[in-house]
């Protein structure tokens, strides 16, 4: 029961788990009971993109990492479109006006994503500027 007087049903992702599955395949029905419907999406693949290599470190870095679902409704009700791991793709997609919801990272995806972060990951280094003539001061020869 939704106690929401302008919508009868509520949507959201609960868990992005692995399993093989083609995309074109209907949606499966896991679950239906009093509390509602749990259903599967099959045929998504996540992909990292050495680019996103920030993104992931500042996903992997919080206390729960996540795994980012976009999702829109439709006729027959909501749908997966995407998934990905980067905090940023996330945002510019939250940003673009779609509907992104964060579920939990499966833990055996951690190890993978970390591998791949540190071998990507590529910190800038600080630039020094060079000190300003006044504190150099003047070189002195002494015999």
């Amino acid at each position: 029961m939704v106690d929401n007087p302008w919508a009868s049903e509520i949507w959201a992702p609960i868990a992005v788990i692995e399993r093989s599955g083609a995309r074109i395949q209907p949606p499966i029905l896991l679950e239906r009971n009093a509390g509602g419907e749990q259903w599967l999406h099959l045929g998504f693949e996540v992909e990292l993109n050495r680019t996103e290599a920030e993104g992931y470190y500042l996903n992997l870095t919080t206390d729960q990492p996540v795994a980012f679902v976009e999702w829109e409704l439709v006729d027959a009700g909501a749908e997966p479109k995407w998934v990905t791991l980067s905090y940023h793709e996330a945002a510019r997609r939250l940003d673009g006006g779609a509907q992104v919801e964060a579920v939990p990272m499966p833990g055996e995806w951690l190890p993978w994503v970390a591998a791949f972060t540190q071998q990507h990951l590529q910190v800038p280094e600080k630039k020094r500027r060079p000190a300003p003539a006044s504190f150099l001061g003047a070189k002195r020869d002494i015999r």
